[in-house]
């Protein structure tokens, strides 16, 4: 998904800021709602195509692989590359929420700018995982207690 498609499905879904970027980007005002509704109705066209052919963690994969992570970084390798300082693989429970954290606002989440944003981030993260049971309630203490990663 390229970074203007990105910005139209946030822009559609929830976020008026994207619709902002996508001005920023060149696309004109008097075609901005025509080419929102082309793009929506691709969209969804596309997302239920991509349900039938690829599998959860398939879409999970390809999401990952193309999300953007903040300073020019897109995907989950080069993210945590960047703030971890490791491969996605070797990760530990704390670095891995960290980098979750930061899907939802690169620029508000960076842990060199904003550390205390980013362990707030990663800690619900962590909570998120204790109360869906992917971790237990343990692992995610002791998670929160590990530091942020240095650069």
């Amino acid at each position: 998904m390229t970074l203007r498609r990105l910005c139209a499905t946030r822009c559609l879904l929830r976020n008026r800021r994207a619709c902002n970027t996508l001005k920023s980007q060149g696309v004109p005002s008097a075609t901005h709602s025509g080419a929102l509704f082309a793009t929506s109705w691709t969209l969804t066209a596309s997302a239920k195509n991509s349900v039938s052919r690829f599998s959860a963690n398939e879409i999970q994969t390809i999401y990952l692989n193309e999300s953007y992570f903040g300073s020019d970084t897109f995907g989950i390798e080069s993210g945590a590359l960047l703030y971890a300082h490791k491969h996605p693989k070797d990760l530990n429970l704390s670095e891995a929420a960290l980098i979750v954290g930061i899907l939802r606002s690169p620029s508000t989440y960076s842990p060199s700018k904003y550390p205390n944003a980013a362990i707030t981030r990663r800690n619900q993260i962590l909570d998120l995982m204790a109360a869906q049971n992917l971790v237990s309630a343990q692992d995610a203490e002791q998670a929160k207690a590990g530091p942020l990663p240095t650069n």
